[in-house]
């Protein structure tokens, strides 16, 4: 299952021990113009008609990866277990609900090689939005938009697609992993070097510039959006603690 939204004490967290934001030493990744991938593919859903919506019983909707069918496939269900729906079943797997209810992007593995699709829940039809010879993962959408990790031989970059292009939002010697989409804002983790030697850090491109908004000896290891917020979980050498990033 996949919370779809930060609870809302999260946003009561002080921010006083939150790291100033520093102009990272990477802002070349923003150069990378847009590249071009192959279009789009749209292709026929294993449902005969469109989805109608889930009534949201219990309090909400649920997306779930379940093997009911013998491969692991993308399922909806209503919060309290009932009117459960299979979407997809082809070695699927992450589903991300966009915060709208409309899509849901998802890791999945045609060939041996696992790609970006997302799911138009009114209509059925679900789009692959990568094909290229290297392993995309941890797929998440907010509106038209979809970023994803995706390993280039070397490590991982993070990738957005706006529903027409995808641009490479990182090109660099960090492992770069865990982005959230909101609005034109990316944020995600990067590490360089071997991961346990150094600490991770959090950087947000704004849709021009990319900063790093974290500098510490300790990794930033969770990341959630809360509004117009970044709620961040980070050791503080003793334990582990919740942070606040307003954006100063």
């Amino acid at each position: 299952a996949t919370a779809t939204e930060v609870p809302a004490t999260a946003t009561a967290v002080s921010t006083a021990t939150a790291a100033p934001p520093t102009a990272t030493s990477e802002p070349a990744e923003t150069a990378v113009p847009p590249t071009a991938t192959a279009p789009a593919t749209a292709t026929t859903p294993p449902m005969a008609t469109s989805l109608p919506p889930l009534s949201g019983s219990g309090g909400g909707a649920i997306a779930f990866v379940s093997q009911q069918e013998g491969v692991p496939g993308i399922h909806i269900m209503n919060a309290d277990g009932t009117d459960q729906r299979r979407l997809t079943a082809a070695f699927d797997a992450h589903p991300s609900w966009s915060p709208d209810g409309g899509q849901i992007a998802f890791s999945t593995r045609p060939s041996d090689i696992v790609a970006i699709s997302k799911i138009d829940l009114a209509t059925g039809v679900i789009t692959q939005l990568t094909d290229t010879e290297y392993d995309e993962e941890r797929p998440e959408v907010s509106g038209s938009k979809v970023v994803w990790a995706e390993f280039d031989g070397n490590n991982y970059e993070i990738f957005l697609n706006d529903g027409k292009t995808t641009r490479q939002l990182t090109d660099n010697d960090y492992q770069d992993n865990s982005p959230l989409v909101f609005g034109d804002d990316v944020v995600w983790t990067g590490r360089s070097g071997t991961s346990g030697t150094t600490a991770s850090q959090l950087f947000l491109y704004d849709g021009t510039t990319t900063t790093q908004i974290t500098n510490h000896v300790y990794s930033v290891d969770q990341v959630w959006k809360s509004g117009d917020d970044i709620v961040l979980q980070r050791h503080d050498g003793n334990e582990y603690e919740i942070f606040l990033y307003e954006g100063t």
